[in-house]
C-alpha cells in the first residue's frame, strides 16, 4: 500500500513505496493561508538520495546557512527552532528530528527534483515536529560489510555522529564489517562514546572482524570514561591468527575495552579469537553504576575471557570456553596467573548460572568485597576451577560466597588463599578423577563455613594455616581422604555432621603435623579408618574427637579428648575378681587406644591399685592374698 502524503493544499497524494524510506509523525496542524491540514504521515527521503554528509542543526542561522550553501545529505534538527519565515529545502536532503520541532508561522517546501512535481510542502501556524524512527547505520558513511574492505572509517563516523547527537543507536546489519586499521593517533580501532548502543541482527549474523593489517596492541572497541553503553546481538572476531604465537596473550588486543564510566550492558555477544581478553572492564565504576553481562559466548581468546574491575557486576548465563591458554603459555608471573575464563576484581560482583569450561583456569576472585559465585558449571579448567585470593595477585577477598556450583575435573575444585572475613561455601558438588586432586583447598585464611554439597575428589578437603572457628559439614564420595588437616591449622576448626560414604582410602579425617585444637564430632565415617594422626614435622595436639561413627584410628600426640565414639572404643568399664591366694588380676580393657586414666573400686577392705598399662590390658594389684576380692574398673 502506498504511503499518504500531505500537500500544501491539504489534500492527500500517494507515492510509490519503493521511493520512500524514512517515516515520522506530524502533529495536528491548524488552519492557515494555505488551507486546513490534518495529522498524517510523511516521508522525507528516497533511498537514492541517502548522503554521506551529516549536518547537526541547532539554530535557525545554521539552517539558513545550509539552505544557502545548497548542502545535501542528512540534516538533523537537534533542538527546537523557531522559524522566521518560509524555508525551501534543497535537493537530496533528508530532515531528521530528534524529538524536536519547528515552531512559528512558516511553510516548508522540499525542492527535491524527483518529488517537486507533487508539490510536497508543510504549513503550520504552530508546530512542525517529528522524531527519528530509525537507527544509525555505518552504511550511510560508506561501510560495505563485505568482509574484505576496510570499514573502520565508516563505523567510527557513525559512532562520532552519535556522540555529536548526545545519544543514539548504531545498528549493525547482516554481514562482516572488516576493521582493518586504527582510529588515527589512537591505539584502538573503534571508539564508543556515552549514551551509545551498538546492536546487531544476531551473534552469528552481524560481525565485527579485526583485519590482518591491524598492528599488535590494538583493542577493537574502546570507551574512555563513557557511561550508559549497551552492546547487543553481534559478534566480534579478534582474528588472533594474524599475530605470531609469541605475542598472543601478552599484548593489549581486547575485543571490548571499557575504561571507566558506568552503566554498561553487554548481552547476546559472541566474542572469540581475541589475542588477549575478550572483554576487559579496566577501571572501577562510579558509585551506583552497574555492569551487566548476560547470555554471551566468550571463547578461544588468548587472555582472560571476561576481565572485570567493575563494582556491582552481574555476569550470568554466559558460556566461557577455552580462554587463557596463550597467556598461560607465553606469559610469566602475574601475567600468566591472570589466564582464566572469568576474573572478578570489583566489589559486589556476581557470577551466576554460567558454563565455564576448558579454560586455562576457571574463575578468579581477588581483592574485593562480597563477591558471589552461584550456580555455575565448571569443568576441566586447568589446575584451578575456582581460585579465591592472592594466587592471582593482591590480597584475598572479603566475605565471598561460593554456592550451588557443579565443579569437575581439575587439580583444585575451589582453591582459597588469604581470604579476609568469612568465606561461605555452600552446597557445591565437586567431582573428578585427577590423581591427588582436592575438592576444596584453603590456606592462610580466616574463617570459612563449608556446609552441604559433596566432594568426590582424591582429597575432599585440605586445610592449612586456617583458624577462627571454621566449620566443615559435608559429604565425601570417592575420596582417598575426606578431610586433610595440615600443619598450621588451629583455632578450633570444627568438623561436624559429615558423612563419608566410601569404605576405602586412608582415613575420613587425616591430621598431619602441628595441628592444634580441632574438634571432630557427630560424624558418620562408615567402615574405614575414621581419624588418622601422623607426625609431619611434629604431632597433632589437643584434638577433641566425640560421638563419631567410625572404625579404628591412629592417634598420636598429647592433650586429646576422645570420647563416646562408635567403632573406636576409648571408654570401658567392668567388674572382675582377684581369686583366693592371688594378689593380681590382668584386665583386658578392649580399648582401641592405650588408656590414660583408670579408676578402681574395691568391694572389700583391701587396698587395690593398677600397673603395667598397655594398649590391650592393665594389671590390678591387691595388698593381701586371702579370699576372693571383687572390684570394678573404668578405663579411658
Amino acid at each position: 500500500m502506498a504511503d499518504q502524503k500531505l500537500t500544501s493544499k491539504g489534500s492527500l497524494t500517494s507515492f510509490d513505496d519503493a521511493d520512500l524510506i524514512h517515516v515520522v509523525d506530524v502533529s495536528d496542524t491548524t488552519s492557515s493561508a494555505q488551507g486546513t491540514s490534518k495529522k498524517s504521515t510523511f516521508t522525507l527521503l528516497k533511498e537514492s538520495v541517502r548522503g554521506t554528509n551529516y549536518e547537526i542543526v541547532n539554530t535557525v542561522a545554521e539552517l539558513d546557512a545550509l539552505i544557502t550553501a545548497v548542502a545535501d545529505g542528512v540534516w538533523l534538527i537537534n533542538a527546537d527552532i523557531t522559524l522566521d519565515g518560509d524555508k525551501v529545502i534543497p535537493p537530496n536532503v533528508r530532515l531528521e528530528f530528534r524529538n524536536t520541532k519547528f515552531t512559528g508561522a512558516f511553510q516548508i517546501t522540499f525542492n527535491n527534483t524527483e518529488i517537486q512535481a507533487i508539490g510536497q510542502c508543510f504549513t503550520s501556524d504552530q508546530t512542525f515536529a517529528g522524531s527519528i524512527d530509525s537507527n544509525i547505520n555505518a552504511e550511510w558513511f560508506g561501510a560495505l560489510r563485505d568482509g574484505t574492505t576496510d570499514d573502520t572509517v565508516a563505523v567510527n563516523a557513525a559512532l562520532e555522529m552519535i556522540n555529536d547527537l548526545g545519544e543514539g543507536v548504531l545498528e549493525l546489519l547482516t554481514g562482516t564489517y572488516y576493521i582493518d586499521s586504527r582510529k588515527p593517533t589512537l591505539g584502538y580501532c573503534l571508539e564508543v562514546f556515552s549514551n551509545t548502543e551498538i546492536i546487531g541482527q544476531g551473534k552469528f549474523l552481524s560481525i565485527l572482524k579485526v583485519g590482518d593489517n591491524v598492528v599488535v596492541d590494538t583493542a577493537l572497541i574502546v570507551s574512555n570514561s563513557a557511561s550508559n553503553l549497551a552492546f547487543r546481538h553481534f559478534q566480534i572476531d579478534g582474528n588472533k591468527t594474524r599475530m605470531v604465537v609469541g605475542d598472543r596473550g601478552t599484548s593489549e588486543d581486547e575485543g571490548i575495552d571499557v575504561k571507566g564510566g558506568g552503566n554498561v550492558t553487554i548481552t547476546h555477544l559472541y566474542i572469540h579469537d581475541c589475542a588477549t581478553d575478550g572483554l576487559d572492564i579496566d577501571q572501577v565504576s562510579n558509585v551506583g553504576d552497574t555492569l551487566t553481562i548476560t547470555e554471551c559466548i566468550i571463547e578461544d581468546n588468548g587472555g582472560i575471557g571476561i576481565h572485570n574491575n567493575y563494582d556491582d557486576t552481574l555476569i550470568s548465563m554466559c558460556i566461557v570456553k577455552n580462554n587463557g591458554h596463550d597467556r598461560l603459555a607465553n606469559g610469566s608471573g602475574q601475567v600468566a596467573a591472570d589466564a582464566c575464563g572469568v576474573d572478578i576484581k570489583g566489589d559486589f560482583g556476581t557470577i551466576s548460572n554460567c558454563v565455564i569450561v576448558d579454560n586455562a583456569r576457571g574463575i578468579n576472585i581477588a581483592t574485593i568485597n562480597n563477591p558471589s559465585v552461584l550456580g555455575n558449571t565448571l569443568d576441566n579448567n586447568g589446575d584451578y576451577n575456582i581460585t579465591v585470593g592472592s594466587i592471582i595477585g593482591g590480597s584475598g577477598p572479603v566475605d565471598p560466597i561460593i554456592s550451588d556450583n557443579n565443579i569437575r575435573n581439575s587439580k583444585y575444585g575451589i582453591y582459597v588463599t588469604d581470604n579476609q572475613g568469612t568465606l561461605y561455601v555452600y552446597n557445591n558438588h565437586v567431582i573428578g578423577t585427577v590423581a591427588n586432586a582436592t575438592g576444596f583447598y584453603v590456606v592462610n585464611s580466616n574463617r570459612f563455613d563449608l556446609i552441604g554439597g559433596s566432594y568426590g575428589t582424591w582429597y575432599g578437603v585440605e586445610i592449612q594455616a586456617v583458624d577462627n572457628l571454621s566449620r566443615i559439614s559435608t559429604t565425601f564420595t570417592g575420596s582417598q581422604s575426606g578431610i586433610r588437616v595440615l600443619t598450621g591449622a588451629s583455632g578450633n576448626v570444627l568438623i561436624e555432621n559429615c558423612v563419608d560414604d566410601v569404605s576405602t582410602g586412608t582415613a575420613a579425617v587425616d591430621l598431619r603435623g602441628l595441628v592444634n585444637g580441632c574438634i571432630i564430632k557427630n560424624n558418620s565415617f562408615n567402615n574405614r579408618k575414621g581419624v588418622r594422626m601422623l607426625n609431619s614435622g611434629g604431632n597433632p595436639s589437643n584434638i577433641t574427637i566425640k560421638n563419631n561413627d567410625m572404625t579404628g584410628a591412629t592417634i598420636i600426640g598429647t592433650g586429646h579428648i576422645i570420647k563416646r565414639n562408635t567403632g573406636y572404643l576409648t571408654e570401658a568399664y567392668g567388674t572382675d575378681t582377684i581369686t583366693n591366694t592371688n594378689s593380681t588380676f590382668v584386665v583386658s580393657h578392649g580399648l582401641d587406644i592405650t588408656p590414660t586414666k583408670i579408676s578402681l573400686t574395691s568391694a572389700g577392705n583391701e587396698l587395690i591399685w593398677y600397673s603395667s598399662i598397655t594398649s590391650t590390658q592393665f594389671t590390678v594389684n591387691r595388698s593381701g592374698t586371702s579370699g576372693d576380692l571383687d572390684f570394678s574398673w573404668e578405663a579411658e
